[in-house]
């Protein structure tokens, strides 16, 4: 077998400038892996490649398809594919003899490119006229044989279109905002005689500082400058911003065409939907050409008169009836304003996002469908096998004794339980699935922190500071004493099969007496627990594991009594996203601070030491939930990216209240959204580990509203943890938000280095808002959980009345005489 790579792979990389000879040689180990003891072909070392990150997908698929050389565009070479436009496809695209990242447009087959390259021209002459803070213009041009390029800036953000289909329609302020920004950037095309022609959802980009990016302004004039007789090859959602005369024959775009467009489109955010209905192109057009609108107050009562006037002005069929210019419209909208920019920024953040924003700018790379139809299959011969073996199976499955010689069915044992005043020994099945053994930390890359790691959290922090700010002074470990409270064995659901899973209901619902098996959810479903006769699930050695996406918990009481396994959590989460409404997290009985597990861990990876390949943006969202002596409430693993929200959540007696393995990468989404929240008795809010530190750093992403962290005078609101020194990771740090109140002599950061040596940080060096430093009282003792982790006074100067912290109304801990109906 060779060992080394096709010589003419490595030509045409090389001239592509994507990977060398070395870094090929680089991956002989994982080609020779690959390729199982058969020739290792190009799609070996291609695949290899992929795995190592030298590679993007779509660079692999033309590659292995043999249109490696379209690769190359000018001095470009493209990455991944953003959009197709219909005129044109857009790319990511990177130039070969440097880092510089750019959109690259390369117009659709059927383009007139000896006209199109004229206009193209024109239009580059036009453009260096045009501002870059509104508009994206486009910065160099060219042609490649049959291929007509045009590049501009490269930049990250979310478009509208993705934007409302995580979150519905935008506020009236925020759009008002958006419609002014808009108006500014198309009033300076229409100075340097510029037509934009493609203003929609999807060419209306946010960024993260709430400014209005309008991208490739002129490029549909220049590729396609009419529209008729060849628009119905455009999908139906282009028709919603198209003005009814760009249909007539050799109807060129205008100004006005631009206008209708952004009548269309602020007439989308304002009420969620597009003006027209229609699903397809021929019904969107005769709705177009027909159709009658409402007023947009109808829909959108609350939209200030300026904007819904001039939306319903601009929506005009007879192009004389709409403004004549982008001067009028912005006149009558107004002026930007840097304080409504600044309120869009902190909206746009402060709502969970359902794709990465400030990394990949269109999407991510798609997931394979093997996980789905691996479950559907094992699914299936589930229930089959059951079926067959039901008259055996005795009806009382609580009951049911461990079967240890069925080789395909691990059980776990629980310990003996009293079911009545004489002691009878029951031996009882646990249906979660067991995991493999947990490799040890060296066997695993970005390994979140062990027990010993924990161990140290509470050790003081002296008070010293080093001259920069940066993580100065250090302190000796101390312990700190845990409470243990009893639970009532005889009184808990046992977790088994419920009869009706099988079905497809979207929610399936359950109560104290339903037996529970996790490992039959699927994507999409609710699993709901009854209000009043809340299910609680006892966690085996092993822990529970959720490996479905988008599966959301409700009103579910989950509690450890047994050490659980090295590195094993309550529940670990595979899916890449998943919600827990009105759940509870705890252990009861006698735990050490060593052997405390953590409440979730969230980790997509299949296998130790193998990921998933799904570099989408996972998400975590937990609601009106309590943690209570664990030794965190989540641990996050990064991969592509995470957004995590915790709103009306209590965490008591806990470590760090979330923990990332690692600060984000540059083109990574790390996000916290945090609302309502309160940490009593918590070692820190968040927990970076810092073993490496990134080549690029990125940006982690926290906002605070209304939240009461009440920590230990050694605590800190962020601790990182690991053997690189964390400095240039603070400049990383966005924190934002209100109304937040945080102990008086609790620090804003620390860096916990392995030793157990604990470095603060200046205050002044962490970029922190919106908290403040305060004393508050509970209206009752740490026991009284969550009604005694209510605030009833606090004393720092909050912006509204209404105390910081839980709304312990919604949240519940189950206790031993609340469980009295679980007998």
């Amino acid at each position: 077998m060779k060992d080394s790579p096709p010589a003419a792979l490595v030509d045409l990389l090389a001239g592509l400038g994507l990977a060398r000879g070395g870094e090929l040689r680089g991956v002989a180990g994982r080609a020779r892996r690959l390729a199982g003891g058969l020739p290792q072909f190009d799609s070996v070392w291609i695949d290899a490649l992929v795995q190592a990150r030298l590679l993007t997908p779509w660079q692999a698929v033309e590659l292995n398809a043999g249109r490696g050389a379209a690769l190359k565009a000018g001095p470009f070479v493209i990455f991944d594919r953003l959009a197709t436009l219909g005129y044109a496809t857009l790319f990511r695209a990177r130039e070969i003899e440097g880092e510089r990242f750019v959109r690259l447009a390369i117009a659709s087959a059927d383009t007139d490119l000896n006209d199109a390259e004229r206009r193209l021209a024109l239009l580059m002459r036009r453009t260096v006229e045009l501002p870059a803070d509104r508009l994206v213009p486009l910065v160099q041009h060219g042609r490649d044989d049959a291929r007509l390029w045009a590049a501009s800036e490269f930049f990250a953000g979310r478009t509208a279109r993705q934007w409302m289909m995580g979150h519905g329609r935008m506020p009236p302020p925020s759009t008002l905002e958006v419609a002014r920004q808009m108006a500014d950037g198309l009033l300076a095309c229409e100075r340097a005689g510029i037509v934009h022609a493609d203003i929609g959802a999807d060419q209306l980009w946010f960024d993260a500082a709430g400014l209005v990016r309008l991208p490739e302004p002129g490029l549909r004039g220049v590729l396609r400058p009419t529209e008729s007789g060849r628009a119905r090859d455009l999908p139906a959602e282009s028709y919603d911003y198209l003005a009814p005369e760009r249909l007539l024959p050799d109807a060129l775009c205008d100004v006005r065409g631009d206008i209708y467009a952004c009548g269309a489109l602020w007439w989308h955010l304002l009420t969620g939907r597009p003006p027209f209905a229609g699903a397809t192109a021929e019904t969107k057009l005769r709705t177009v050409q027909s159709g009658k609108l409402p007023d947009i107050r109808q829909l959108a009562p609350e939209t200030p008169a300026a904007l819904a006037e001039m939306v319903m002005r601009c929506l005009a069929r007879d192009p004389a009836e709409r403004p004549d210019s982008f001067a009028v419209v912005a006149s009558a909208l107004g002026e930007p304003v840097a304080k409504e920019q600044k309120r869009l920024a902190r909206r746009l953040r402060s709502i969970p996002r359902r794709s990465r924003w400030f990394g990949r700018a269109a999407g991510a790379w798609p997931r394979s469908p093997r996980t789905s139809t691996w479950l559907a299959a094992a699914t299936g011969v589930l229930l089959a096998v059951t079926i067959i073996a039901w008259p055996a199976i005795s009806p009382r499955l609580e009951q049911l004794a461990a079967d240890e010689t069925e080789p395909q069915r691990v059980a776990a044992a629980r310990p003996a339980v009293q079911k009545s005043a004489t002691p009878r020994p029951t031996t009882r099945r646990s249906t979660a699935r067991q995991r493999p053994a947990a490799p040890s930390p060296s066997d695993r890359p970005n390994a979140l922190p062990t027990p010993d790691h924990r161990r140290s959290d509470t050790a003081p922090v002296a008070a010293e500071e080093t001259s920069d700010g940066m993580f100065g002074g250090e302190g000796p470990a101390a312990q700190q004493d845990e409470e243990a409270q009893d639970f009532n064995a005889n009184r808990v659901a046992t977790p088994s099969v419920p009869a009706d899973w099988q079905e497809s209901a979207s929610v399936v619902a359950v109560s104290a007496d339903t037996p529970i098996d996790l490992s039959l959810l699927k994507s999409g479903q609710t699993l709901r627990g009854d209000a009043e006769r809340r299910p609680a699930i006892e966690v085996p050695p092993e822990g529970l594991e959720l490996l479905q996406s988008d599966v959301t918990l409700e009103n579910i009481d989950f509690f450890a009594r047994l050490p659980l396994r090295s590195e094993t959590a309550l529940l670990t989460l595979r899916g890449l996203k998943t919600s827990l409404r009105g759940c509870s997290f705890q252990t009861v009985g006698d735990w050490s601070a060593d052997t405390l597990p953590v409440a979730i861990r969230y980790d997509r990876r299949s296998e130790a030491g193998q990921e998933d390949g799904d570099f989408s943006t996972g998400e975590l969202d937990i609601r009106d939930t309590t943690f209570r002596h664990v030794a965190m409430a989540a641990a996050c693993r990064l991969v592509g990216g995470m957004v995590v929200r915790f709103d009306n959540v209590l965490c008591v007696e806990a470590g760090p209240g979330i923990q990332f393995d690692r600060f984000p990468e540059a083109e990574e989404l790390a996000a916290l959204v945090l609302s309502r929240v309160t940490l009593r008795g918590a070692r820190s809010l968040v927990q970076v580990g810092c073993d490496e530190l990134p080549t690029a750093p990125g940006h982690l992403e926290i906002e605070a509203v209304d939240c009461a962290f009440v920590l230990p005078a050694a605590a800190a609101l962020i601790v990182f943890h690991g053997e690189e020194r964390p400095g240039p990771l603070l400049r990383g740090l966005r924190w934002s938000g209100q109304g937040s109140v945080l102990s008086p002599r609790s620090r804003l950061s620390i860096w916990r280095t392995p030793e157990g040596r604990m470095l603060a940080a200046a205050d002044e060096a962490v970029p922190i808002q919106g908290v403040v430093r305060g004393e508050v009282g509970f209206a009752g003792p740490l026991e009284e959980v969550p009604a005694g982790a209510r605030i009833v006074r606090w004393q720092a100067p909050l912006s509204s009345p209404r105390p910081p912290g839980i709304d312990d109304g919604k949240l519940h801990l189950p206790d031993v005489e609340e469980r009295s109906y679980l007998k």
